[in-house]
């Protein structure tokens, strides 16, 4: 299983999420260059206030919930 990671700025109103290395060391950011087919880079999603937006992250993460 993944392990996903979300920061979430209620002041600014931004998202973002993060993804376990293959190391399993460090975090790295899912962009358009490493995912580029995610719907979590979408603007939809990363930008807006978090506990608005966690049933369409939520479905993203895990579809088959």
């Amino acid at each position: 299983m993944q392990a996903i990671k979300i920061v979430s700025n209620p002041y600014r109103k931004t998202i973002e999420f993060f993804s376990r290395s293959a190391d399993e060391e460090t975090w790295e950011i899912i962009a358009q260059e490493s995912n580029p087919g995610s719907k979590l880079i979408s603007e939809e999603i990363r930008t807006g206030f978090f506990p608005y937006k966690i049933r369409e992250i939520t479905a993203q993460v895990n579809p088959h919930s």
